[in-house]
């Protein structure tokens, strides 16, 4: 397979924001393939594996020998693995996305994936986390000036977009990276995903998840749903702070976005 017929899509986002569900989406078209959220591979003190293969308590194909592989030459193996030409990334970390900046052996796209930071901070509560509200907008403002650097081909999606829109979304992206919309990407867990990362869209496939919200994502499985529990479960006072944030609103007004009762949406 030539270097230029491959293309290595990598996503942006903030945990908890619907990266799984569109890198999942996107590697069910027959020429893409999903490899999870990559950079845990390579981990140090905690080395990520691949979910699917664990949870069926086997070796994986794709990722059996990642530990004597580099993050500099992982790409190779896996388009030759696959026979893919597209690999969906989600590992979603500026530091491992910028480092392959200069690999000229493949392709690179770049999606920024968006969502209410009042989901955001919802999901993270609902796991536990604490987060401060200063975080979202300093990391997205971090994903938004890197990808508009010349030469970086980069789509901005927004959670409300693959969540009320996901026909028309996906077709949109998938015509963006080249091939023809296939309707069979609906139904992603129909296609064996490899990679690390478990959460409410594995639930669909893999047997543990390991979501924070068992319940609620057992109901959803298999399903295409929006998700705004936010509105009702989110304090009140942290959706007005958030609402009232200058940096927040900062950052969506240069990205011609603002905060509705249903989420973000785009300026008219």
């Amino acid at each position: 397979m030539p270097a230029t017929e491959r293309t290595v899509v990598f996503i942006l986002s903030s945990s908890h924001s619907g990266s799984t569900l569109l890198a999942l989406l996107l590697g069910s078209h027959s020429r893409a393939a999903y490899i999870g959220e990559l950079h845990k591979m390579f981990n140090a003190e905690q080395p990520g594996r691949c979910s699917l293969c664990d949870d069926r308590k086997a070796t994986c194909p794709l990722f059996y020998d990642v530990a004597e592989r580099t993050p500099l030459d992982i790409y190779r193996s896996l388009f030759e693995r696959t026979g893919k030409t597209v690999l969906i990334d989600n590992s979603k970390r500026l530091k491992w996305m910028t480092q392959h900046l200069d690999d000229d052996s493949f392709n690179k796209k770049y999606i920024h994936v968006l969502r209410d930071p009042r989901g955001v901070i919802l999901s993270r509560e609902t796991r536990g986390r604490t987060t401060k509200l200063s975080h979202w907008p300093k990391q997205n403002r971090r994903f938004y000036e890197s990808l508009s650097a010349p030469g970086r081909e980069s789509r901005l999606v927004l959670y409300e977009d693959f969540a009320t829109r996901r026909e028309q979304t996906l077709r949109d992206l998938t015509h963006w990276l080249g091939f023809e919309y296939e309707f069979d990407q609906l139904e992603y867990w129909r296609v064996e995903h490899h990679g690390s990362g478990r959460n409410g869209a594995t639930s669909a496939f893999l047997q543990d998840a390991g979501t924070a919200d068992p319940a609620f994502y057992k109901e959803k499985a298999r399903q295409h749903f929006h998700d705004m529990r936010w509105r009702d479960q989110l304090d009140r006072e942290i959706q007005d702070a958030i609402a009232q944030s200058d940096p927040v609103r900062l950052l969506l007004a240069d990205m011609g976005l603002h905060l509705t009762e249903t989420g973000l949406e785009r300026a008219r």
